[in-house]
């Protein structure tokens, strides 16, 4: 018997931020713009600056994902009102 979606999420077998994005080819090209805009500052700074830049982007990427789990969170929370809300509907169709 496989296990239901909740047991899935508790046991840690479900974990939507470590899923592969899909192979988008316009997000591979604004990759490797990015990686060529790094590659560019890296040249162009000094080791010290490099530093305050890296640093500057594990805080964007930081904010980034924290942003990321609400608006997750907040999806997750209106597909169960949604669920709710379309099973009250049904009670009142089926018991007319």
């Amino acid at each position: 018997m496989s296990k239901s979606i909740l047991e899935a999420l508790y046991y840690g077998e479900i974990r939507p931020c470590e899923q592969r994005m899909r192979r988008n080819p316009v997000r591979k090209e604004m990759i490797n713009k990015i990686e060529n805009e790094e590659n560019y500052l890296k040249s162009k700074l000094s080791c010290e600056d490099w530093d305050h830049f890296q640093e500057l982007c594990g805080l964007c990427n930081d904010v980034t994902g924290d942003n990321q789990a609400d608006i997750f969170s907040r999806g997750f929370v209106i597909g169960a009102l949604l669920i709710f809300e379309i099973m009250e509907r049904k009670d009142k169709l089926t018991n007319a």
